[in-house]
């Protein structure tokens, strides 16, 4: 008895072309989510005091930088309590 013989069967180039170009965009749009993701929680944990970082052990660049943006930030509040007493803002608002 003869066995047609079997034919692989393969999806048309543009089948394939489409396939892969979803794959890639599903792949970079999890990289962005997860970057992003990270970037939050880098972002949550700068917030933190350098004290609470030294407590839990964050790297020293972490620890840094997150002074220094405190001590950016009380700069800041500073300028506008000058700016305000020089144009004659009550103190007691600050």
């Amino acid at each position: 008895m003869n066995h047609p013989v079997s034919i692989p069967l393969r999806r048309p180039l543009t089948g394939q072309w489409a396939h892969e170009v979803a794959e890639f965009i599903v792949c970079a749009w999890q990289k962005r989510r997860e970057r992003r993701d990270f970037d939050e929680r880098v972002a949550a944990m700068a917030d933190l005091s350098g004290a609470v970082l030294r407590d839990i052990g964050g790297p020293d660049d972490l620890i840094h930088q997150a002074a220094a943006r405190r001590q950016a930030d009380a700069q800041r509040i500073e300028e506008l309590r000058i700016l305000a007493n020089y144009r004659g803002v009550d103190s007691r608002f600050w």
